[in-house]
């Protein structure tokens, strides 16, 4: 497929302004990275996607949403049976948040079906869990700042059979 059409439109100039508005590390390594559409099909429903988010931001507003972190590596340690700190609850409750809130600004206004529906739909808002961390978890400024050398048996671990 013929690029020349990059240099004309300065693509590398448009993306380097997109990265710069970017909300974390990796949502900018994904725009540095991104390439124009390999096909018309693929660049008319990427339009697509753009014009119905644009609509939407038109209609609805600007969603809200708090820090966004990259929670992959935390979610990965959880599921391996990992005890999560503090700061990674706070996180994962964060990113429950901008779910629930993206989720709803979806929701505010009535639409029809939409190329960016799988995009929304996808996200899974958990409120109970979030609720849950919230809390149940100190903030980071309240916590102690080391852990007992050693901390009283319980009796119980949620990963232990029985």
């Amino acid at each position: 497929m013929d690029t020349a059409y990059k240099t004309t439109l300065e693509l590398d100039k448009v993306l380097a302004r997109a990265v710069q508005l970017c909300a974390c590390q990796e949502t900018k390594e994904m725009m540095q990275a991104l390439e124009p559409a390999p096909t018309v099909e693929d660049e008319r429903y990427d339009l697509a996607q753009t014009n119905a988010i644009n609509a939407l931001l038109i209609k609805n507003g600007s969603p809200r949403f708090g820090s966004v972190h990259e929670v992959r590596r935390i979610v990965a340690h959880a599921r391996k049976g990992g005890i999560l700190s503090m700061g990674e609850l706070l996180e994962i409750a964060a990113t429950l948040r901008n779910f629930s809130g993206l989720s709803q600004w979806y929701g505010l206004s009535e639409h029809e079906m939409l190329p960016t529906d799988d995009l929304f739909f996808s996200l899974a808002p958990q409120p109970v869990l979030e609720k849950q961390i919230s809390e149940s978890i100190l903030s980071p400024e309240d916590a102690p700042r080391s852990a007992p050398q050693n901390p009283p048996d319980r009796g119980f671990h949620p990963y232990q059979a029985g």
